[in-house]
């Protein structure tokens, strides 16, 4: 095991991507134990995971059709250039002829193929682990955006005919209704959502995706096309997970469980360890080590400020009546009774 020298190495290695896009116990142990051995490529995995994330479902700079219709007009130039009588002062021969009306096509299409990418310009806005963001959309619409996430949107979402965003990690959205009645489409790794205007919470993580609604009517259209869709009321949860691919999860919920992190706090009603654990390693960016796996299945109950780790993890280990605590670069759980 070697470390890499540069994010967009390790992005490229093919165990690396398949368990960011579909982690598993022994990928994770492969990859904990990269961590264990080059602690100071953490910032490195983490743009590398970052990398691998936006490639699942970046969108090309043009459609193909588009693509298709300038490839013909360059076609369509070169002939045109080709047929048209030329005064010259020197022949250049026809192959040169062909290179010069091959130069000027290009030249007459560069300016509409810039506009082109103008309207396809897209803003992208990220934070990192302990950090939450509030960002105004074009359009008006709000978004708040969880530690360790990223959001990418187009810079004409005012006015586009469907208002389009792309989501890694987790955001709450305020969207904006508008008079045109213009669609608002969430785009994740596992599902699409889409509203008019409403407010609701996506998290868009390791092996699941999970949209809760506050208010409002949204559709939730899963990447899998062979599951049928789900249109939420307010208090209803649907999930999408790797685990089972064959349905969505959908249930009743209590929304200020999901959406309390935007105050920097937790509230935890009888969640497992484990899954506590699994928001510490997202929120904060720090492993997650369990000695005694017994205790993964321990419930958890209360409400916990965020805004400090140290505090945090003093929290929950009164709580749960073991020590969890910082130890270097990893939260170890239960090591030692309090």
């Amino acid at each position: 095991m070697k470390p890499f020298p540069t994010p967009e190495a390790l992005a490229a290695d093919e165990s690396f991507q398949t368990w960011v896009r579909s982690p598993d116990a022994r990928s994770d142990a492969h990859w904990n134990e990269y961590l264990r051995r080059f602690p100071h490529q953490r910032a490195l995995l983490d743009e590398a995971r970052s990398l691998v994330r936006h490639l699942r479902f970046a969108q090309p700079d043009l459609p193909e059709a588009e693509v298709d219709e300038l490839r013909a007009r360059l076609l369509a130039s070169l002939e045109t250039e080709a047929r048209t009588p030329k005064t010259v002062v020197r022949p250049l021969g026809r192959r040169w002829g062909w290179l010069a009306a091959a130069c000027l096509a290009g030249l007459s299409l560069l300016g509409w193929w810039w506009a082109n990418q103008q309207a396809h310009a897209t803003t992208t806005v990220a934070t990192r682990y302990g950090e939450t963001r509030s960002v105004l959309l074009p359009d008006g619409s709000r978004v708040t955006l969880n530690a360790h996430s990223r959001l990418r949107f187009a810079e004409n979402l005012g006015t586009a005919a469907v208002r389009e965003v792309w989501l890694e990690g987790e955001a709450f959205f305020s969207v904006q209704h508008l008079p045109t009645h213009a669609a608002f489409r969430v785009h994740t790794s596992r599902m699409n959502v889409e509203v008019l205007g409403t407010e609701f919470n996506v998290a868009d993580r390791r092996q699941t995706t999970q949209v809760v609604l506050v208010e409002g009517k949204v559709r939730v259209d899963p990447a899998n096309r062979t599951v049928a869709p789900a249109v939420l009321r307010p208090g209803d949860l649907v999930e999408a997970s790797d685990s089972d691919r064959t349905r969505l999860v959908q249930r009743r919920v209590r929304t200020d469980a999901y959406a309390a992190w935007r105050e920097h706090r937790w509230v935890l009603d009888d969640v497992p360890l484990a899954d506590v654990a699994r928001r510490l390693e997202e929120t904060f960016g720090k492993p997650v080590e369990f000695a005694d796996s017994s205790l993964a299945s321990v419930k958890v109950n209360g409400v916990v400020s965020t805004q400090n780790l140290d505090e945090l993890l003093a929290v929950l280990s009164g709580t749960i009546g073991r020590r969890i605590q910082l130890q270097g670069d990893r939260i170890v759980v239960g090591d030692s009774p309090l």
